[in-house]
């Protein structure tokens, strides 16, 4: 009966070549429907599969056989997979499923759920192998997706180049002294000048007007290394002060440190140099000592001090006569007997004296 209009077994019978044949089989016969249920299914799309199917059924075969008895089943490729009569793609066991319709069954696809990849790639399933800034590196992997310079952000961040122009291993967004290899950041002195502290006094040499000495970073009024200090507190430094330890005096002046130069007589004379510092007519004890004039009346070269007859020019002692120089007895001078000694008579006339 080939008009039949719903084939009655296997999806083969929908094929338009077969479907005539598929109806004349099983269309409209109980009695054999049973025996080509068990025909049904993928042995319908061949020939020979078709052949087999309507010997079952008792038809005449092409081979010239006829009777259930002879019928053969099937060929089975995938006798243990129940789904499956022939490997197919994906070989037994294995169903030939395409989940994201690609064209590439499930068994050799990467991707089974991602439409546009059959393999992980760089990026893996699901995302795109996308590089935005034609690095050569997808965006998947690129922190820097913008910026076809650099796919790692680096010490200076996407956008900005990674150069270290002094090669101090720092690059130039994060150092302030680019050209300085020594420094990262200009610190007291500033870039290319070194911080150095030569005698460690805390402050570094450049702001050190005296980096030598650490007592002093300035060179005040003594000059580097010699300290501003005043030692007798007069307010004179010891570098300027004559006198260091002597409160009174900053010049060594007539008599030296430590003893004043003072002239109690008013002599001119001051007393460190004043053989009689209390005697304004004397500097020196002469023959007669402080406060005693060493005058000489009689101009004899003895001072009246030490002259018995300071009026006697001639006699320093007293004679027999006293200090009568010419005569050589004592008795009445004006006697015409009176000897005179006109030896010890000087610039006198026999017979005068002289006596004051």
């Amino acid at each position: 009966d080939v008009s039949c209009a719903q084939p009655k077994v296997g999806a083969d019978c929908g094929n338009p070549e077969f479907a005539d044949q598929c109806c004349a089989i099983c269309s409209d016969r109980p009695a054999a429907e049973e025996s080509c249920q068990a025909c049904s299914g993928a042995s319908y799309a061949d020939v020979a599969g078709l052949e087999q199917c309507r010997h079952c059924e008792g038809e005449a075969t092409a081979s010239g056989g006829s009777g259930n008895d002879e019928c053969a089943a099937p060929a089975d490729d995938c006798p243990d997979d129940p789904l499956k009569v022939s490997p197919g793609l994906c070989g037994c066991g294995v169903a030939d499923t395409d989940t994201d319709n690609d064209g590439t069954p499930d068994c050799h696809d990467g991707c089974p759920s991602d439409t546009s990849k059959t393999q992980g790639d760089v990026c893996g399933c699901g995302v795109a192998d996308v590089d935005s800034d034609g690095d050569g590196v997808a965006d998947c992997v690129d922190v820097c997706k913008q910026d076809p310079q650099k796919s790692e952000a680096g010490q200076c961040g996407c956008g900005f180049p990674e150069t270290d122009t002094d090669l101090d291993g720092t690059a130039d967004c994060n150092d302030l002294c680019p050209s300085d290899p020594t420094k990262q950041v200009p610190g007291l002195c500033g870039c290319a000048v070194p911080d150095a502290d030569s005698d460690e006094d805390g402050v570094p040499d450049c702001n050190d007007v005296c980096p030598e000495d650490p007592g002093k970073v300035a060179a005040g009024v003594c000059g580097c290394g010699v300290a501003d200090a005043d030692t007798d507190s007069d307010g004179t430094l010891d570098c300027k002060d004559g006198c260091p330890s002597d409160p009174a005096k900053t010049e060594e002046g007539l008599c030296g440190c430590g003893v004043a130069d003072v002239d109690s007589d008013s002599d001119g004379t001051v007393d460190c140099q004043d053989g009689c510092p209390a005697d304004e007519g004397k500097t020196d004890p002469g023959q007669c000592g402080c406060g005693v004039g060493d005058d000489d009346t009689d101009g004899d070269g003895v001072a009246d001090c030490e002259d018995k007859c300071p009026n006697d020019g001639v006699l320093g002692e007293v004679g027999p006569c006293g200090c009568r120089t010419c005569f050589e007895s004592c008795g009445d001078l004006s006697a015409p007997d009176a000897t005179v000694d006109v030896s010890r008579c000087t610039g006198l006339e026999a017979g005068q004296e002289r006596n004051v």
